[in-house]
Order: C-alpha cells, then structure tokens, then sequence
C-alpha cells in the first residue's frame, strides 16, 4: 500500500516534469504559457530568497552583537517559511502549508528562548558589573576617608 502511494507520487511528478517539458517546447513559438512564467517568477524569487539567506547566516556569525545576531536567525526562520511557501505553490502541495505553520511556530519560540538566555546572561553580568561597581565606590570613599583624616592629622600637628 505505502509503495503503490509512493509510485503514483513518483509518477505524478514525473507528469508535471513531462507537462512542463512540453510547455517549453510549445513556449518556443513566442507565446509563453502563464504556467511556464509563474514557475520562472518562483523560481526568481526563491533564488533570491537563498541569496537573502546566505547573507543573514553571515551576519549571524559576524554580526558585532548578540541582537544582530538574535534579528539575523529570525530573519533566517522568516525567509525559511516563504521558501517551503513557495516551494508549496511550485509543487501544489498543499500539506507545506502545514509544515509553514509549524515551522513558524518552532521559529517563534527558538527565537523566544534565545532572547530569554540572552537577557539572563545580560542580567548576570550586569548585576556582576553592578556589585564590582559597587565595591570600587567603597574603595574609593574608603580612600577618600583616609585621605581626608591624613590631612586633619597633618593639620593638627602644624596647629601643635
């Protein structure tokens, strides 16, 4: 039963490749099918989706911060989800759709989790930052102290 489904997705496939073949052919006349334009235009677009994509993967290894890098996977999971949309007009499978949805949603909440570590680890250190900054202003008042009873001490034995 799963092979026979398999064979006729194979060979339904195989008919649109066959269909679209014949397409082009017809195409050479100079009339063009709006068949054949639609898959062209996909086709363009999903090129330039993957274009678009190779840039975010490479502004997510060297963005200059945890942010760019944050803004650059979603912009990844976005252009993802057009894609597999795309790719479902293309195939006319309608089951892709499916998979966008879920693939959003997983998008959704690994974007979620990463901004959530990140500002824990953002909160970490500033309240690290915090307590040394805190520690210096001790020291330096502490000095400030000392310095000030110095004087008081020279300036009572000037006045002796």
């Amino acid at each position: 039963m799963i092979k026979e489904m398999i064979m006729n997705k194979w060979l339904l496939t195989n008919t649109r490749l066959i269909m679209s073949t014949e397409l082009i052919s017809k195409a050479g006349s100079g009339v063009m099918a709006p068949e054949l334009v639609m898959n062209a235009i996909l086709m363009g677009c999903m090129l330039f989706l993957a274009l678009l994509v190779i840039v975010a993967v490479i502004r997510s290894i060297l963005g200059p911060g945890i942010t760019d890098r944050l803004i650059s996977v979603n912009m990844i999971g976005t252009m993802v989800i057009a894609a597999i949309a795309i790719l479902s007009i293309f195939l006319k499978e309608d089951y892709l759709v499916d998979v966008c949805l879920v693939y959003a949603m997983v998008s959704f909440l690994t974007v979620v989790v990463l901004a959530k570590v990140y500002t824990g680890n953002y909160m970490k250190k500033k309240e690290i930052c915090d307590e040394d900054d805190v520690v210096q202003s001790g020291l330096r008042r502490q000095e400030a102290l000392e310095v000030s009873r110095r004087r008081e001490k020279k300036k009572g034995k000037e006045e002796k």
